[in-house]
Order: structure tokens, then sequence, then C-alpha cells
């Protein structure tokens, strides 16, 4: 019944109410999804060292956290394979 994409799971703009920003929030409108907003949005300047290593921080702590969570599904009850 749904045949829209899912919005993406993460955003990289490169400042605060960039034109990335702007352009994801207008296409965005149009998706049928229950959240016109990404899960995550990491803002960066590609002129300013500490904040590439702040965005990568994040993303790092965000993918470590995902692979717990796999983790933690897979031995939940019921889950087993």
């Amino acid at each position: 019944m749904d045949a829209n994409s899912p919005l993406p799971a993460a955003l990289v703009v490169f400042a605060e109410n960039d034109a990335i920003e702007a352009h994801f929030g207008d296409e965005s409108q149009s998706w049928g999804e229950a959240s016109s907003e990404p899960n995550l949005i990491l803002p960066l300047s590609a002129f300013d060292p500490e904040s590439i290593r702040s965005a990568f921080h994040t993303l790092a702590v965000v993918c470590r956290t995902l692979a717990v969570a796999n983790r933690l599904i897979d031995i939940m009850p019921g889950n087993e394979k």
C-alpha cells in the first residue's frame, strides 16, 4: 500500500539550516513517513577539524549503539536463530 521509500536514517549537513537540510525538509513533506525528520543530523564544517571529529565521534557512538542493540535482540527470548 505504501510505495514511498523510507526516510534516510542519517543526514549530514554543513551548517545548521543549510541548503541540504532545507531541501531535505521540503522533500520529506511528500514522503509517507510518520516523522518528517531523520533519526540523526550530523552538522559539520569542512574547514573546522573539530567539527569533523565531533561528527565522526557521534557517528561512531551511533554505530556502537546499533551493534549493541543488535546483540541484545539476538539474545532476547524468542529470537533464537
